[in-house]
């Protein structure tokens, strides 16, 4: 079963695999050499997991930084954005984890759900994104529900759910690192609130974070391209220079207001830009 949005298991999968990189035979990657962790949307909420986990878990690995892009940091969050989308049966994928990873939810997960909504439980099992947007896409998890609600609403409100939530929050640890998060003014996946209080959090514990909000015009119905447009923009036009940078052991740019203990709210399209100039103007 795969640990889907699980905190301590994306985490430990990132960093133990720069660890069997490391020590793969026949390649020129040195045993104990620079690593930077990358990722978008759940590969991004991986990687957030991995860089504030990795001085706790993986203390010897020589972490330069981390590119971020677009995390799931809040699962009530996102799974709230998910309703009426694309993505609207990837609540079903956590449920489906869920009852795996966490034995005591399987009753109160088949309580929440009518028989239309175990259907989806059960088919989302065995599909990939794609396949699942086109058959249940664009609806609301209320029709899945005995009660009527949202699927969000209910896993919320349920002490034993919404102590996992909680659990698998990324933000309440420090990173060890610097981290460079990006995200979508008009995400339509992965919301932008969530992805700021992250950096927020990171930041009223000291940690090092360049935040940058890449201004989206808002997309109607949830289609995923306010999440797709943010990816190509962020993952191919930036990427690669931020963390080579990072490699390279360039000076960081710190968002972070130090004394209000959060990231300072400049104005995203400057800011944007002036990440751009910086990053690939001198490349």
């Amino acid at each position: 079963m795969h640990n889907y949005l699980n905190r301590e298991a994306s985490a430990h999968a990132v960093l133990d695999a720069a660890r069997a990189a490391q020590r793969l035979p026949g390649t020129s990657i040195p045993t104990d050499g620079p690593v930077g962790i990358w990722g978008h949307s759940q590969g991004g909420g991986a990687a957030a997991a991995a860089a504030e986990s990795a001085g706790s878990y993986a203390p010897e690995l020589d972490l330069r930084g981390s590119f971020i892009s677009a995390p799931v940091a809040d699962l009530d969050a996102t799974f709230r954005t998910f309703d009426d989308g694309m993505l609207a049966a990837g609540t079903g994928y956590y449920l489906d984890a869920l009852a795996s990873n966490y034995p005591e939810t399987a009753p109160v997960i088949d309580e929440m759900l009518n028989p239309a909504g175990k259907a989806m439980v059960e088919a989302v099992l065995e599909q990939c994104l794609f396949e699942t947007a086109l058959k249940y896409g664009f609806q609301n998890s209320r029709h899945w529900t005995t009660s009527g609600r949202p699927l969000p609403e209910l896993l919320a409100e349920n002490p034993t759910t919404r102590a996992i939530l909680d659990a698998n929050r990324i933000g309440n640890r420090t990173p060890n690192a610097p981290t460079f998060i990006v995200t979508g003014s008009n995400d339509d996946i992965v919301p932008a609130g969530q992805v700021r209080e992250l950096a927020d959090n990171w930041c009223s514990r000291g940690a090092t974070v360049d935040l940058v909000e890449i201004p989206l015009p808002p997309f109607p119905f949830k289609t995923g391209l306010g999440h797709n447009i943010n990816e190509y923009i962020a993952n191919f036009g930036l990427a690669s220079s931020v963390l080579d940078q990072m490699f390279n052991g360039a000076p960081v740019r710190n968002t972070c207001d130090s004394d209000a203990g959060r990231v300072t709210k400049a104005d995203g399209a400057l800011r944007f830009a002036g990440v751009i100039e910086e990053t690939l103007g001198g490349a």
